[in-house]
């Protein structure tokens, strides 16, 4: 694929200041970069940047985006004048006069002496910085604080404890709960509790609004959303259906007679209808009613008498048809209205706990995230309210982004719908500064992964419409771009990810008209590989009983455990074998490595541990549930010790872990025999065993401390004896869970009165989770889910959890939306046709977003991609993942390896290489490699360029001039010449700045070597083979007949670029001192590059091909002679 068949410049387009903008584009195509751009050249055009606000999804992306514009603003302001000219014209901008150049210098200064800085921030901060500005005008108390994820949980256990606990003083209330344990059970209760402040509350809202269970008109609405219109409850549907039964006794009682006479099957329903005559048409009636018009698997029966009394008695037959069918729809309406009472419960239940999570923030002054939103929305829907506070905002906003807008919900489009309301009406749509006022957003709906969130992938395209129709209607520009060039993957990998998303139903909800998945290549000179592995199945044979099974039988191998132990032996032969990936200097390491899974278990646990068996390092988790580690858990038994003393088993565990070190055996013998508590037994036989009287003693001090101070100045103390224990014993990454257990310790003494019960409480209440930072650069092998991956990438991906389809919405959540409203999610054959509808749409929906969540996945590989998965017992889901790639991995080479077939995308050779390495050598040498070859007439003559027993130019010696410092930076030089080129021009300056400080290198001295490079690439004459389409280290092979029969020349270009008019090829001569003149280069490189340049003349004949020396001492670019390069290759070939 190749960036050419794109048109022309969509980024810079996107980022002109002077049109609204709506950018689509791929991962990896360079949102972030268009987007800082934007904002760059808003300033440049003169845009206040207190007048422009940037909205972020995360609070890392707007440091990220801020880090960003600040570097490139402050790299302008010391630039020379052409190279800031060039800079501002890659953004797409022009400053040919002085004052533009003295004005883009002055930006950096300009931003960071913005009143507030630059707003760069998320919806979230906006609105709590808009709510705080107006906390009147929002019915909020002025001062507010927002709570934490940590707080917010703990109110809502709260909520919820007090509504169980205060259910019977409420009727209504009391016969909610009694309702959903009898009916659903105990865990759709806590279900329910739960549901009741997530993120569907909105939509709750908005379903039900105006309703109540008072006057009866909740339940009324209810049931039309289960689509019952007559308002009926259950028991009030059965009673109908069997007073009309009733009525007919004579009929039925002459229908049982009928049937009688008849088969064995007519019998047993003669047998049913006596039962019900028996019974006098009570309750019991509608079941055996059932029995005899439905199967057992809930279906309407075929047939419901036998042909022979059919014909004899067709009267009755029809009113037997007639009575089956006013069951069927007395039993579809009984279903309807049972969900609906479910329903009705469910709501009560959900709204009482908002009431009093809502109480318990207000006692506060405390809003949490959702309510930023919801009272931002609503202020700005005000009609008393709203004017005023758009008037004071009119001024203050005329330009307003976004970014991962597919990530954004529908509240928070209506508050920026609100924002930019009078952008494009009337005199607001003036322009300001020379400026009109815009609107920009980009985003992809492929990745839109987080509907958890409240994220709607749809709004993305609905909204592109809005504000389409709102720009054009104020005769002002709308560019409508994508970005196709991932800037990210290799071509291989990307054709993989079109061919996957290829067919209308596996790309269905990643575009919102279903038009073709394209990407093109930025790196199109890479090597790439996918791998497709065959799944592993689990065993034939049934795990024994465990109760026969011997003690010591080696547990079952499962496939999650199978697959995780060749993984990892995968990513050990890469380390051991010191395997290098096309392109790359350095060979892998597991820094390069990331593990995707759309659900951290079971694979998760299992393949950290098979890793950390081969010694292989690893992050660990991306998320931790803080409760569950070991660090915490002992630190939380401290605590507990701490308030009780007598708790033995508490003490036990404490004894043995980190804290005190006490060993099995000792602990054993302590608490053996002994006639009080253990920590009686402890203080008794403290002067037997050192490790008693410091477990002791430190026990002791704490509990003299405990009453006394807060739970951080407590638990500070403890770790300042202890940390070191804690790492020796759990490893360094346990120091994440610590710092986070210290933090949630201050976080819960700024918001409660500090004691440590109530911080022990609070803290396994709210069962905290924390995501640590996965970034690269740790040097270990990261584990993740795909959600925790977003915005991440890796050299080498590996999808190991792929023949599973994600969970059933019904298993998430029992409240279901559809297009009607709300109903309650029961199973299939209690469920209404509503609830089965609405839960094939949320099921439908689930695939999509499981689909969408594949493409992230897959995007985040640079250079290879690894696709396996393990299955259960009922083998590979046809909605699985592994299924959707299936066809696309087989457009690939089946290779057989170790007995499988595996399919490769890409380089195999690579992938073939590594497969041999691993072989053994044979331990004798085969006879026929004993054997002298015969000879042969008409033998090639290969010429390798750089072989030679001719003397090359002597390099500089570290020792020389300059030390070391000088044959350092040639290399430092000649690395940032190979790389760079594959970098966006933009983003070239903050890339070599950050490779060289990891280096060491002073910031003045990288400031030199940065501009030096730099102006090698931009040199005009070679521009081509730092440009779009050149290539790094490009092997090379061509007959050359005009130096003899069966000459080939052999070598490998450190530079090449072959376009429609020419081929340019450059090779580096680094830590050599550069000749002044191209007559004074050595011998060797002349016949090297007439040889490089002979070849290419083989290969696109008709071409001019320029050569040159790139010598990294200086640096300097030499372009060689064509006069010159013909009288060296006559003496190239007479090379040995």
């Amino acid at each position: 694929m190749s960036a050419a068949a794109q048109k022309p410049d969509p980024s810079q387009r996107a980022a002109d200041p002077h049109r609204s903008a709506w950018v689509s584009a791929n991962a990896g195509a360079g949102k972030t970069y268009t987007l800082a751009n934007r904002v760059t050249r808003l300033l440049l055009a003169g845009a206040r940047p207190e007048r422009i606000l940037c909205l972020t999804y995360t609070k890392a992306a707007a440091a990220e985006m801020a880090a960003r514009l600040f570097n490139q603003l402050g790299a302008w302001a010391l630039m020379a004048d052409d190279t800031l000219r060039e800079k501002i014209r890659e953004i797409g901008a022009s400053a040919d006069s002085g004052e533009e150049l003295a004005r883009a210098r002055t930006l950096f200064a300009q931003a960071l002496e913005t009143p507030g800085g630059l707003k760069i921030q998320t919806i979230h901060a906006f609105c709590q910085n808009l709510l705080a500005r107006f906390p009147l005008e929002a019915a909020i108390a002025p001062g507010f604080t927002v709570l934490d994820e940590q707080t917010a949980q703990h109110l809502m256990q709260l909520a919820q404890t007090f509504v169980l606990e205060h259910a019977e003083d409420n009727l209504l209330l009391t016969g909610a709960i009694h309702t959903i344990v009898t009916e659903a059970g105990e865990q759709q209760l806590q279900q329910v509790l739960d549901a009741a402040l997530g993120v569907d509350r909105r939509r709750l809202e908005a379903a039900i609004s105006g309703c109540t269970a008072e006057d009866g008109s909740l339940f009324h609405t209810l049931s039309g959303f289960h689509g019952s219109n007559s308002g009926e409850r259950p028991d009030a549907v059965v009673r109908n259906f069997c007073d009309g039964l009733k009525r007919e006794r004579e009929t039925i009682a002459a229908i049982a007679t009928w049937l009688e006479s008849g088969g064995k099957t007519d019998r047993n329903f003669a047998d049913a209808f006596h039962r019900i005559l028996a019974v006098d048409f009570t309750a019991e009636t509608f079941e055996t009613t059932r029995e005899i018009f439905l199967t057992k698997e809930d279906k309407p029966r075929a047939k419901l008498a036998s042909k022979k009394l059919s014909e004899a008695r067709p009267d009755l037959a029809d009113h037997l048809n007639q009575m089956a069918q006013r069951f069927y729809e007395a039993e579809e309406a009984r279903r309807a209205a049972r969900a609906a009472t479910l329903c009705e419960a469910a709501i009560l239940i959900a709204n009482a706990t908002h009431t009093r999570y809502t109480a318990l923030k207000a006692q506060r002054a405390a809003l949490d995230y959702d309510d930023l939103i919801a009272k931002t929305q609503r202020l700005l829907e005000r009609r008393d309210a709203a004017a005023w506070v758009l008037y004071r905002l009119d001024g203050g906003l005329d330009h307003i982004l976004i970014d991962e807008a597919q990530d954004t919900s529908p509240e928070q489009w209506a508050i920026l719908k609100k924002l930019t309301e009078d952008f494009f009406a009337g005199e607001s749509a003036r322009k300001t500064d020379a400026l009109a006022r815009t609107i920009f957003a980009v985003g992809d709906e492929k990745q839109s992964i987080f509907s958890f969130q409240g994220a709607d992938p749809v709004q993305f395209d609905v909204h592109r419409h809005y504000f389409w129709a709102h720009v054009s209607g104020a005769g002002q520009d709308f560019a409508d771009e994508q970005l196709q060039t991932s800037r990210r993957s290799a071509p291989e990998i990307l054709g993989f990810v079109d061919d996957v998303f290829g067919a209308p139903e596996t790309r269905d909800g990643l575009t919102p008209d279903g038009h073709e998945i394209v990407h093109f290549a930025h790196r199109a000179e890479a090597r790439g590989l996918v791998e497709f592995w065959p799944t592993v199945a689990p065993d034939d044979e049934e795990e024994p009983d465990p109760w026969q099974k011997p003690v010591d039988a080696p547990s079952k191998r499962g496939p999650v455990v199978r697959l995780a132990e060749k993984i990892a032996r995968q990513i050990r032969f890469w380390m051991d074998a010191r395997v290098t990936l096309p392109g790359h200097e350095d060979p892998i390491s597991p820094g390069d490595i990331m593990i995707l899974l759309p659900r951290r278990e079971p694979f998760g646990s299992e393949i950290i541990r098979q890793l950390k068996l081969l010694h292989i390092p690893v992050a660990g988790a991306d998320r931790l549930r803080l409760t569950t580690q070991i660090a915490v858990m002992d630190l939380i038994a401290l605590g507990r010790f701490m308030l009780q003393p007598q708790d033995d088993l508490t003490l036990a565990a404490i004894l043995r872990s980190p804290l005190m070190g006490v060993c099995e055996d000792d602990l054993c013998d302590l608490s053996t025999e002994r006639t009080g508590t253990l920590w009686a037994a402890l203080n008794a036989r403290e002067g037997e065993r050192p490790q008693f009287a410091q477990a002791r003693e430190l026990l002791s001090d704490l509990l003299a401390r405990a009453d006394f101070v807060q739970p951080y100045e407590f638990y500070a103390h403890v770790l300042n004896r202890t940390r070191a224990r804690f790492l020796a014993r759990l490893g360094a990454e346990a120091n994440d869970a610590i710092e986070e257990f210290l933090s949630l310790a201050i976080s819960y003494e700024a918001a409660n009165t500090p004691s440590l019960q109530g911080f022990l409480q609070w803290l396994e209440q709210g069962n905290p989770e924390i995501k640590r930072d996965m970034e690269r650069g740790r040097g270990e092998v990261r584990v993740m889910t795909v959600h925790g991956a977003k915005g991440l990438e890796a050299d080498i991906v590996i999808l190991p959890d792929t023949a599973r389809k994600p969970k059933q919405p019904s298993q998430l959540g029992r409240l279901l939306f559809s297009a009607e409203g709300v109903v309650f999610s029961v199973p299939n054959s209690e469920a209404p046709q509503a609830v089965k509808a609405a839960k094939q749409a949320a099921q439908a929906e689930a695939l999509r977003e499981h689909r969408r969540l594949l493409y992230v996945a897959l995007t985040r590989a640079k250079d290879r991609l690894y696709f396996c998965g393990f299955e259960n017992k009922k083998g590979i889901d046809p909605d699985s993942w592994y299924r959707t790639a299936e066809p696309a991995a087989q457009k690939g080479v089946a290779v057989e390896r170790d007995g499988e077939t595996i399919y490769l995308r890409g380089v195999p050779d690579a992938a073939e290489a590594e497969k041999k390495a691993a072989e053994p050598l044979p331990s004798e040498i085969p006879a026929w490699a004993l054997t002298p070859p015969r000879g042969t007439q008409g033998t090639a003559k290969i010429l390798r360029p750089s072989d030679t027993t001719d003397e090359e130019q002597p390099a500089f010696s570290p020792r020389g001039d300059g030390g070391m410092q000088r044959f350092r930076r040639g290399n430092l030089i000649h690395t940032m010449l190979a790389r760079l080129p594959e970098i966006a021009a933009g983003e070239r300056p903050a890339v070599a700045e950050k490779f060289l400080a990891a280096r060491g290198v002073p910031p003045d001295e990288a400031g030199r070597y940065i501009e030096e490079t730099l102006r090698i690439l931009d040199d005009p004459v070679f521009a081509t083979a730092f440009g779009p389409g050149s290539r790094a280290e490009v092997p090379l092979i061509a007959d050359l007949p005009e130096l003899g029969p069966g000459i080939l020349v052999h070598g490998r270009i450190d530079r090449l670029a072959i376009t429609g008019t020419e081929a340019v090829v450059i090779d580096f001569k680094t830590n050599r001192p550069p000749p002044a003149r191209e007559e004074d280069v050595a011998p060797i490189y002349l016949r090297q590059m007439a040889l490089y340049r002979a070849a290419l003349r083989r290969i696109v004949p008709g071409r001019p091909i320029v050569a040159g020396l790139l010598w990294t001492d200086g640096p300097r670019l030499m372009r060689l002679s064509d006069a010159l390069l013909d009288r060296h290759l006559t003496a190239a070939g007479k090379m040995p």
